[in-house]
């Protein structure tokens, strides 16, 4: 059962990887969301997790897109020899391979806020010390 995508265990198991990091990258959203809500209930700063929080759901959001890239691969090349195969038919396979960036450039953008959420962070921190 393992090889029933593109003949290989790994495959599959890179199809089954996609999922558990949306459903990670969902679970670190509604753990921020609760600290966030904590936080300004008690009124106090930003948690330094949320900051790691943030930094972990940028990197999560690229490499699932950079895996489902590879995945992209995979198929345009099974594509390809389906392509082939059926040349003198009259069916069609579209052998074209489609990139989006998007997801990528979100993952940059959260990785970003993150970066600024540590910068605000420390100016508050430096601002309570400061008399």
């Amino acid at each position: 059962a393992f090889r029933s995508i593109g003949g290989s265990a790994w495959l599959y198991a890179l199809v089954m990887l996609c999922p558990l990091l949306y459903l990670a990258i969902i679970v670190l959203m509604f753990v921020i969301i609760h600290s966030l809500r904590r936080s300004i209930r008690e009124e106090r700063t930003l948690d330094k997790r949320n900051v790691w929080y943030l930094r972990a759901i940028g990197m999560l959001t690229i490499v699932t897109e950079l895996i489902s890239g590879s995945l992209e691969a995979f198929a345009r090349r099974m594509n390809s020899r389906a392509a082939e195969l059926l040349a003198g038919s009259g069916y069609t396979v579209d052998a074209g391979f489609h990139v989006s960036y998007a997801m990528i450039i979100m993952g940059i953008l959260i990785l970003f806020a993150a970066e600024v959420f540590a910068i605000g962070q420390n100016l508050s921190e430096e601002q309570k010390l400061t008399i």
